[in-house]
Formats: C-alpha cells, structure tokens, sequence
C-alpha cells in the first residue's frame, strides 16, 4: 500500500522533463520580441521570457547533481558555449544587423556548474581533510576571479584594445566571462544557491523570490522598472517540481536552443532588409 501511495506522489507535479519543455516555450516568446519587436511583436512576450532563465538554471543545479561525470558535464556546456560563440559571429557577419547575435546562456550555466563543482570539492576536502580536493577547488576560483576582476576591469582598456581584431575575437569565443554572461554575477550565484539548497525545495524557492524582489526594488529605488523580476513567478514552477528526470532529452536543448535563435535572427534580417 505505501509504495502505491508513494507511485502516485510521484506522479503529481512537473519532471525535469517537463519543466524543460515549458522552459523552452517560455524563451521562444522571449526570443520572437527580441528577433521581431520591429514587426509589432508585443513586449509582453519578452515578460513571459523572463521566467526562462531561473527554470534552466535550476535544472542545471539538478543536472550537475545526478549526472554521472561531473567534468563531462562541464565540459558539454563549455564546448557548447564555445560552438555558440562561433556560430554566433560567422552569422552575424554573413548577415549583419542591427539586432545583435549577443545569446548564450551556456557562459552562464558553466560558470554556475562550476562554481558548484568547487564548493563541493572544498566542502569535501573539509570534511575528508584532503588538501588536494581543497586546493582543486579553491585554484579554479581563484583563477575566475583574478581573471574576471583584475584583467578585465583594470586591463581592458590599456591592452585588450591594443589587440589585433581576429585575436579578440579568439579571445571572446574561447575565454568566458562570467561578467558579461548572461544574468551575470546574479544567474550564476542563483545556480549555486540552488545547487547547495537541493534538498531544501523551500529555500530554493525562497532564495528565488527574494532575488526577484530586490530586482524589482533595485528597478523601482532608479526609477527605471526591471522586468528581470518577473522571473519570481518561475517559482510555483519549481514548487511543484517532484525530483524526477521525465523523459530523456538530454540534448535537445544543446541544439533548440541555437538553432531558434539563429533561425528568427535570419529571418527577422530577411524582413528588415
């Protein structure tokens, strides 16, 4: 009796699956008012896309915990991240336009992937007392943020400049940045606080809202608004999550994902000509 009432729990609410799917048409409408707002597609579109982001981050975090090879993983969203860059720019050159092929928010899941993956090593190492496990997590943050902080910050104006185009082109499809990623510092500790809250539903979904609310009085205190906070509401969505996995798609997002995008980008290029 207790492990048919247990089935049926299990039944109720959304599965990886299913938050992926839903996840996907959220983005689509978002992407159609970036490609198509010229063509009187309405900006609401683009509020309904604010719910997308904290969906695939979340499931970034459950993908990181339940994936057999933590390193392949990185790996998938770190060539993904380089492929899209590529693709991004051979595009936009061979269609150029003012729309601007500037998505992937692959930069964002490696770099909240990674992060889980060096506090977890930390972690671990506390716990073993293993020095090695400690010093494999802490030289990867340390590396991010010397990278991040002092080149960028303090060097891009004094050197990156200076550079050939075709070497700043290298070095942007390559090396990213986790400042200009997409949701920047804000998606990636969003990851990883999703990622360290994992067996705490009620905090995720807290740790969410409570973002969603500065935005939205870090929008109202300059007067400007922040549609960013809109994405709260993803919460009643991962609020019902029931941890199971759904049906297997393990890359149709890897290549829906760019190829919606390059197909509205070229077709919003052909109407605009």
């Amino acid at each position: 009796m207790e492990e048919v009432v247990q089935r049926q729990q299990e039944k109720r609410g959304f599965t990886g699956y299913h938050l992926k799917m839903i996840g996907i048409v959220f983005m689509v409408f978002d992407h159609l008012h970036q490609m198509f707002a010229r063509q009187g597609v309405p900006l609401w579109f683009s509020w309904i896309g604010r719910l997308t982001a904290p969906i695939f981050i979340f499931l970034c975090a459950e993908g990181f915990t339940y994936t057999r090879n933590r390193k392949k993983y990185l790996l998938r969203l770190y060539i993904s991240f380089v492929v899209m860059n590529m693709l991004s720019y051979i595009i936009s050159v061979v269609f150029p336009s003012e729309i601007g092929l500037i998505n992937n928010i692959f930069a964002t899941l490696f770099f909240s992937a990674l992060l889980m993956w060096c506090v977890d090593s930390v972690i671990i190492g506390l716990k073993e007392k293993k020095i090695k496990s400690i010093i494999l997590g802490l030289v990867p943050l340390l590396l991010l943020i010397i990278y991040n902080v002092v080149f960028i910050l303090f060097l891009v104006d004094t050197f990156i400049r200076r550079l050939p185009p075709w070497v700043l082109v290298v070095h942007q499809a390559f090396i990213p940045n986790i400042l200009l990623a997409e949701g920047s510092l804000i998606f990636v500790f969003l990851g990883l606080l999703f990622y360290l809250f994992r067996k705490r539903r009620i905090l995720q979904v807290f740790t969410l809202v409570l973002l969603s609310l500065w935005l939205l009085y870090r929008g109202l205190t300059a007067g400007v608004g922040d549609t960013q906070a809109l994405m709260g509401l993803s919460a009643i969505l991962l609020w019902f999550y029931n941890g199971k996995k759904g049906k297997d798609q393990k890359y149709f997002f890897y290549l829906f994902y760019p190829a919606h995008i390059y197909l509205f980008y070229v077709i919003a290029w052909l109407m605009n000509r």
